[in-house]
């Protein structure tokens, strides 16, 4: 059975904007996690010549897709630096990770790791992965993979905490959290609650055409969506071509039917609940 962790953060000049210097109790992985403006500040703390693995996080230009860039170095400060002069990721937000010992994450380690993150950020799907190149996994041991993959559930569990949950999957609730949406405007879709709103699932079909009182931000994210590629014309419908995650039931509920309503009665469960009935009573808001 599984325990629980404690997380301790350490604040260096909590007077300010400060870098966060997190460990978990029982590990020997430690996290700088910094805005961008705040480089200068973790100079000191990566100029050691020790193997880092490192994710920088930011946003398309265009679409406004949430990116990630994945990246392990032995001189990380310099990377980062370089990192600010390349026109591929435009980050806004950087976790760091080394090891207290450095037997638990040398360079073999932080190269599978960088392997390991960048396949499964791909499969999940939540960030779009902006290396030039797919990280080479090396050769390893079944003992030195257990190794680092317990490394890994601790730099996925600072980086989840932090809110970054570029690594939990998108359906994150029970199977019997499955609800349903049949309107006319559509042939049908479906979805379930999540931690981060509701996720309506790959293959739900969206309207073609809106009423004039549904809000002008849902039309937009509509054809967003339409222009991003995830939802294909498919004749008297639009298909979603993976999973999206949506802030709210309604929001979900209104873009799919291009119609104004209350997702929490829009959507309902296989036994004909409505997603307010079947919330009742648990801590899902």
């Amino acid at each position: 059975m599984k325990r629980g962790k404690s997380i301790n953060t350490h604040i260096p000049n909590p007077d300010q904007d400060s870098v966060r210097i997190k460990t978990v109790s029982n590990s020997v992985i430690r996290a700088y996690c910094f805005p961008r403006h705040l480089i200068e500040n973790v100079k000191n703390y990566l100029q050691r010549e020790s193997a880092n693995l490192y994710y920088l996080f930011g946003y398309d230009e265009k679409s406004l897709e949430p990116c990630i860039y994945i990246g392990e170095s032995a001189d990380t400060y310099r990377r980062l630096k370089e990192h600010i002069q390349e026109e591929r990721i435009d980050w806004n937000f950087a976790f760091v990770f080394e090891s207290l010992t450095e037997k638990d994450l040398d360079t073999t380690a932080t190269r599978f790791l960088e392997s390991h993150s960048y396949k499964l950020a791909l499969s999940i799907g939540r960030y779009k992965l902006v290396n030039r190149t797919k990280p080479h996994q090396p050769h390893i041991t079944r003992g030195q993979k257990d190794c680092y993959l317990d490394c890994f559930d601790i730099i996925k569990l600072l980086m989840n905490d932090a809110g970054y949950l570029v690594f939990k999957s998108i359906t994150d609730t029970e199977d019997d959290m499955t609800f349903y949406l049949k309107h006319k405007t559509t042939s049908g879709a479906k979805g379930q609650p999540s931690s981060q709103g509701f996720v309506v699932f790959k293959g739900s079909a969206f309207t073609k055409t809106f009423t004039k009182s549904l809000y002008s931000s849902h039309k937009l994210l509509h054809r967003q969506l339409v222009k991003d590629g995830l939802l294909l014309d498919k004749g008297e419908h639009y298909i979603l071509q993976k999973d999206y995650i949506f802030p709210t039931p309604s929001t979900a509920g209104q873009v799919i039917t291009g119609t104004v309503g209350n997702g929490w009665q829009l959507w309902k469960n296989a036994t004909g609940q409505t997603l307010r009935e079947a919330m009742e009573g648990t801590d899902y808001k």
